[in-house]
């Protein structure tokens, strides 16, 4: 019965997911942020802060569903084993493949895109969202999640 619990079913998954995607919200705000404020120092970002994260939920929550779930299902106990090592290489993998999938809406001309640093803070925010819930998950469980 509590090898049951050790076991990451694609149900616990998904949930683990939609928890992901809120962190990867957070993160990728965080991020958008922080670009935005290097570039145009403006202190009224941080007042927007909570509407930008919860306008991301909408992009987020569908992604991570959508494209983020099926792709990072069949790698979930490798990311629970070694997150920090797993981490360098699915945030970058994760930006790459929001590029392109998602880098063609961003394009506003034949070779001139705009706002990639929105789809980047947030692919990869939410990519690191899933290394750090699916870290926590297999830290929780020590050597037996499997």
């Amino acid at each position: 019965m509590e090898a049951e619990n050790h076991v990451l079913t694609f149900g616990k998954f998904v949930a683990l997911a939609v928890l992901a995607a809120a962190l990867g919200s957070v993160i990728g705000t965080f991020a958008l942020i922080i670009y935005q404020l290097l570039l145009q120092p403006q202190l009224s970002m941080l007042l927007l802060a909570p509407a930008i994260t919860a306008m991301s939920l909408v992009g987020t929550m569908p992604g991570t569903l959508i494209i983020g779930v099926p792709i990072m299902f069949p790698f979930r106990y490798i990311v629970a084993r070694r997150p920090l090592l797993m981490g360098i290489l699915v945030v970058p993998c994760s930006m790459g493949i929001a590029y392109f999938v998602l880098g063609l809406i961003f394009r506003s001309s034949a070779f001139e895109y705009r706002d990639l640093e929105i789809l980047w803070c947030y692919s990869g925010g939410t990519a690191l969202g899933f290394v750090i819930v699916l870290g926590r998950w297999g830290r929780r469980l020590g050597s037996n999640c499997r």
